[in-house]
């Protein structure tokens, strides 16, 4: 009988993935190292989307030399989409992998690398929103996307879950977002001038087109005399801007991002400013000595 119920379980899920034109399957868990297929989380657990696709990811996708393929993890209720974190690839390294299975996170345990296509991937804006629940239980439904695939249009998996939200939550999520957050950006070594200069080069020539009328573009001058990591809390790493540098970056329409500045190689140090819409096409001077 528990076997019967098992493959009805699996053809209802097959089915549904054909009806919403998914070509992949997600289940969750509180481990990024292995699948158990949790559908019940409470504040406090760790949670990680584990994804099998019909076939390789670059076997799915359009791949654009030059550019990243990005997946993100996107968090519905009552389908409303409430947040998302993007996890921007290496073109390169999704087309020599092979692999049709990933593991992206929705609540990264800061201090267990959660890797997928050559690079460690954290979660960092959906803990933010969950600091924003209210208590109790909220039926949510998550959305695997990529950008790459039919223009991000039609996710890659779906699958729905329940967060019991208890009375700790917010301090628990706030401090999650922190320390995933420190941790995402530890050893990074920054870039030379000539990469600086020719990221900048390739920003500027591009057509107003290309940016999709998504995003507005803000500079950073680093008008200190060391080398400077700014990070932006919507970014995977840390922008290091050399002395007397500037360095110019899209940011999404729409979003409020806090800026942070440290030390090249060590966790950010304090906050400088706020960005939003309103502060497209300026450049804003960074002063940091260390």
């Amino acid at each position: 009988m528990k076997r019967k119920f098992c493959f009805a379980l699996l053809a209802l899920t097959l089915c549904n993935a054909a009806l919403f034109g998914q070509v992949g399957q997600a289940s969750l868990s509180p481990y990024a190292s292995k699948n158990d297929g949790a559908t019940a989380f409470k504040s406090g657990d760790f949670i990680y989307a584990h994804v099998k696709l019909t076939k390789p990811l670059a076997d799915l996708v359009a791949i654009e030399d030059g550019k990243p393929v990005t997946l993100s993890i996107e968090i519905l209720e009552n389908g409303k989409s409430i947040e998302r974190d993007d996890f921007p690839l290496d073109a390169k390294k999704v087309k020599g992998n092979t692999t049709a299975e990933f593991v992206l996170p929705i609540t990264s345990n800061p201090t267990v690398p959660c890797e997928s296509f050559g690079k460690y991937h954290f979660a960092t804006y959906l803990p933010k929103a969950f600091a924003k629940f209210s208590v109790g239980k909220h039926e949510l439904e998550c959305r695997v996307n990529c950008y790459a695939y039919k223009g991000g249009k039609e996710p890659l998996a779906i699958v729905k879950f329940s967060l019991t939200v208890e009375t700790d939550a917010k301090a628990f999520y706030e401090k999650n977002a922190k320390e995933t957050y420190n941790e995402m950006v530890k050893g990074i070594a920054p870039p030379s001038q000539a990469e600086i200069d020719a990221a900048n080069a390739k920003m500027k020539a591009m057509p107003s087109g290309d940016m999709d009328e998504k995003y507005f573009k803000v500079s950073f001058k680093n008008v200190s005399s060391k080398v400077v990591n700014v990070w932006l809390d919507d970014r995977s790493s840390p922008l290091n801007v050399n002395p007397g540098s500037t360095s110019t970056e899209r940011i999404r329409k729409g979003r409020t991002v806090n800026v942070f500045v440290g030390e090249p190689h060590k966790a950010q140090d304090r906050k400088v400013t706020t960005i939003t819409e309103k502060d497209a096409g300026k450049t804003i001077p960074i002063n940091y000595s260390y």
